[in-house]
């Protein structure tokens, strides 16, 4: 049926031009006849349509970009409690955190990470997501000072997403922290769904007594001289970097868990795409390497019914533990 709509259009083509370059004879003597007229008018049209196409584009993209959540945040430390103050300037979004706790700088001078990264824990939820409306704040509770029957500690928390409570990530008497540790620092890694107009927020606070601040110190890595990822960039900037792309991959992952909803398998491909294209910066190489499970063993995830769940899952877990393999590289593990 299209083809013959399309069959019978181009026949007209001839005979709408005839009689387009006889009205214009008629009514501009001047103009010559043999012009194709019809095609000039066309090309015309086509390239306003073309320039209305693109300006209706970039609009779209702007105001989907001005529909994403957009935050600032403020380290406090009040009644014994150190938290970040999270305010959402933007539109709504679900917010998770990640959280490493680092030696301080002057007790290991490689300023090594302490234990794997874990997932922060937020004030209204007193879980590791929040649902922020524009214009509201939530807190990141990040340590605090705790009491048992005989004894008073500095307590850093987290939580267990397994065991679906708060835990414990490192407790410090609060004798010894205060005559020895005295500080702790640490990164915090926010990101949100849909993903924050700025990209994954990435800072590091020190933690004392006196209070919390953004560290000044410039990260100090184990790594060798000679690594993996060549010299365009220099190592803090892309152990950082990678580090961004890991939050939102978790959360892409997780909402396979819930197989009652849709498989969430464009923003998986996105995800993975936006990786590939920032390690296309860094060597013609990776790219094979990231897409490829070979050598990193079996990815754990929950018993699924659904294979589509499980399918995206999977790909989103092997991609997620390459990254973290870059970051072991880069860091000289």
């Amino acid at each position: 049926m299209l083809m013959s709509i399309l069959a019978n259009a181009a026949s007209w083509v001839p005979t709408v031009q005839q009689t387009f370059n006889e009205f214009v004879f008629k009514i501009l003597p001047a103009l010559d006849t043999n012009i194709n007229w019809l095609a000039i008018i066309s090309g015309f049209v086509f390239f306003f349509f073309v320039v209305w196409a693109l300006w209706d584009s970039a609009k779209h993209v702007e105001e989907a970009e001005n529909q994403r959540p957009s935050i600032t945040v403020k380290p406090v430390l009040f009644d014994d409690i150190w938290y970040l103050e999270v305010t959402n300037n933007g539109e709504k979004g679900v917010f998770t955190a990640q959280v490493s706790v680092f030696n301080k700088p002057d007790l290991d001078p490689k300023y090594q990470e302490i234990g794997p990264k874990y997932h922060a824990l937020w004030g209204n939820s007193n879980t590791n997501e929040s649902i922020i409306f524009n214009g509201q704040t939530d807190i990141i509770r990040l340590a605090a000072i705790t009491y048992t029957n005989d004894n008073k500690y500095f307590e850093i928390r987290g939580y267990d997403t397994v065991k679906k409570s708060p835990y414990s990530i490192r407790r410090i008497e609060y004798d010894d922290f205060k005559k020895f540790a005295n500080e702790q620092i640490v990164q915090v890694i926010i990101s949100a769904s849909p993903r924050l107009k700025e990209g994954a927020f990435v800072k590091e606070y020190n933690i004392s007594l006196r209070g919390m601040t953004e560290s000044a110190a410039k990260k100090r890595l184990s790594a060798p001289d000679s690594y993996m990822f060549g010299e365009r960039d220099d190592k803090e900037t892309i152990l950082t970097r990678l580090s961004q792309f890991i939050p939102d991959g978790e959360a892409i992952r997780d909402k396979c868990y819930n197989q009652k909803t849709k498989v969430p398998e464009q923003e998986a491909t996105d995800w993975a795409e936006e990786v590939a294209k920032y390690l296309d910066t860094l060597g013609n190489h990776y790219r094979p390497s990231f897409f490829n499970s070979e050598g990193l063993g079996t990815a754990k995830i929950p018993p699924m019914y659904s294979s589509e769940h499980q399918r995206v899952a999977l790909f989103i877990s092997y991609r997620l533990m390459r990254i973290q393999q870059y970051l072991e590289e880069l860091r000289g593990k």
